[in-house]
């Protein structure tokens, strides 16, 4: 997928961002393990931002979660709520809810949906595609999901645990391990541990 770089650095600079704060807030704040309850308190406290998390009971599939802004005309009051899938393992849930958070923080009204059926059939057609130029609210997708990675295990952080493995020779990264430790879903470890991955987002390390 083609991603202006100017949104990959926004996402990714808006992550740290937000995550020094968390540091500050949160008691062991520089732990592995992010809490995403201390991230709604943050974004309630500090940004202004009402975040309601509602759970939907449908058949799992690829789509865990998704947000809507909800605009009050008679009060002139904006929230956010999220919508979680049932159940989802407990790191599938954390990272869905962050990714949403992350889209919270990162809202933009051109980013924003209407069309959710348009909305899925657009990222169906195109994320699978390496050279795919998707629009704009398909490629915030996978931003916010990038941001949320940085915010939870960090692209320094991915890059400290390959090269302790490389050090140890230990046949290889303990993907399971790093998922366990920093509360992520191992495919998602996986995937932003890849060699291609990692070259990518070193560019914007």
């Amino acid at each position: 997928m083609i991603f202006q770089p100017s949104d990959v650095r926004q996402c990714l600079d808006k992550a740290r961002e937000i995550y020094d704060l968390y540091k500050q807030q949160e008691l062991c704040g520089g732990g592995w393990w992010r809490s995403t309850d201390g991230l709604r308190d943050l974004m309630a406290k500090y940004l202004g931002k009402d975040v309601r998390v509602e759970y939907l009971d449908m058949d799992k599939n690829s789509y865990m979660a998704t947000y809507l802004a909800v605009d009050d005309p008679g009060t002139g009051k904006q929230w956010f709520e999220i919508y979680l899938l049932n159940g989802l393992t407990e790191h599938e849930e954390r990272f869905a809810l962050c990714k949403e958070l992350f889209h919270v923080l990162l809202d933009d009204a051109d980013c924003r949906i209407s069309d959710v059926f348009g909305h899925l059939e657009e990222v169906a057609a195109t994320f699978p595609v390496y050279d795919s130029n998707p629009n704009r609210a398909a490629a915030w997708e996978v931003l916010a999901q990038a941001a949320a990675m940085e915010f939870m295990f960090s692209y320094a952080e991915r890059e400290a645990f390959l090269a302790n493995a490389k050090a140890n020779a230990n046949g290889g990264p303990d993907y399971s391990e790093a998922a366990a430790r920093f509360g992520v879903p191992q495919t998602m470890v996986e995937e932003y541990c890849s060699a291609g991955h990692m070259r990518f987002f070193h560019a914007y390390r």
